[in-house]
């Protein structure tokens, strides 16, 4: 599915993957959610304190969120392809029923394993050019994006 400025017009997002391996993206994100005014949760198996987000082990312990996004690790392998699987069953388990997956890695296996659960996954561009209010330098990222003619 395209990107959306419309993923965002929630006010609860969990994220999985703040933590992993080959991503430095999910505090990034959380950031530019929290300026937006939104409440980020992070999904970590381990019990860790992440800055300006609440942190669950899983997605049922969040409680209702208006959005999922998945931070797999990288390089995309066996345990990335786990990871994705984990993450989209959590979301099949709690009706969630938007999702966005940003990998630096291409998508398409990623977008697979979420398209079999039936889901139609925003992918292939960060997230972070989507959410209004989510400050600098996201908001400069934005305005080139779409003076360019690139969301």
């Amino acid at each position: 599915m395209k990107p959306s400025e419309e993923f965002f017009s929630g006010q609860r997002y969990a994220i999985f993957g703040v933590k992993a391996k080959g991503r430095a993206q999910g505090p990034v994100l959380i950031n530019a959610l929290v300026k937006a005014g939104k409440e980020a949760i992070a999904i970590e198996q381990n019990p860790i304190q992440i800055k300006n987000a609440t942190v669950h082990k899983t997605l049922a312990e969040a409680g209702t969120v208006d959005g999922v996004i998945l931070l797999p690790p990288t390089p995309w392998d066996e345990s990335a392809a786990e990871f994705v699987a984990d993450a989209v069953r959590q979301c099949k388990e709690q009706g969630i029923d938007s999702i966005w997956i940003y990998t630096p890695d291409d998508p398409s296996a990623a977008e697979s394993i979420a398209e079999r659960e039936g889901f139609n996954p925003y992918s292939n561009q960060c997230p972070c050019l989507y959410i209004s209010g989510g400050g600098f330098p996201h908001n400069l990222h934005q305005f080139l994006a779409k003076l360019f003619k690139m969301t």
